[in-house]
């Protein structure tokens, strides 16, 4: 007789931790998007080989400020290799024998100017993607109508590059 007919409110979320983008698969989302603090990830830090420089370096308040100075540099560096990664491991995923080399270029280039944003001088590709097979040790290029298609057995080396604000990284 005494049961409690009132439905219970769902909980709506008001705030609280920030929601934090996902890369898609295939990357669509700028990798600026998906860091929108602006702080790109810190990939592996190592010491320089010379004992004496890498001592300084980590001892040395004066040379640890130095380094505090280029962290926009850093940053920058960083964020143009977190598009070259999350480009090549799309392409590592993508690319399959009997497609051509112009479908490769196009698509990795497609993928690095979107998650680098390209903008002129500011962001974008470094230099004309590489695909060099078998023979062909470098900086070969598919120029519009090239048929060659990438083969079973092909040994392919893939070269491209990212740029922030006209550095090569």
């Amino acid at each position: 007789a005494g049961e409690d007919t009132k439905k219970k409110k769902k909980k709506r979320n008001r705030g609280g931790r920030a929601v934090h983008k996902v890369q898609t698969d295939p990357p669509t989302i700028p990798i600026a998007d998906l860091f929108p603090e602006g702080v790109f990830p810190v990939g592996q830090v190592m010491q320089y080989p010379d004992s004496q420089t890498a001592k300084d370096r980590s001892t040395s308040e004066e040379k640890r400020a130095l380094d505090r100075l280029h962290y926009d540099i850093y940053n920058e560096v960083r964020h143009a290799a977190e598009a070259h990664r999350q480009t090549r491991r799309h392409m590592q995923k993508w690319i399959k024998s009997g497609m051509t080399m112009i479908e490769i270029c196009t698509e990795l280039e497609e993928t690095a100017r979107n998650l680098i944003q390209e903008d002129g001088l500011k962001a974008g590709l470094a230099f004309p993607t590489g695909c060099s097979r078998n023979h062909c040790a470098a900086h070969y290029t598919p120029n519009a109508g090239d048929t060659t298609v990438l083969l079973y057995d092909d040994v392919t080396k893939i070269d491209f590059g990212t740029h922030i604000n006209g550095e090569v990284y």
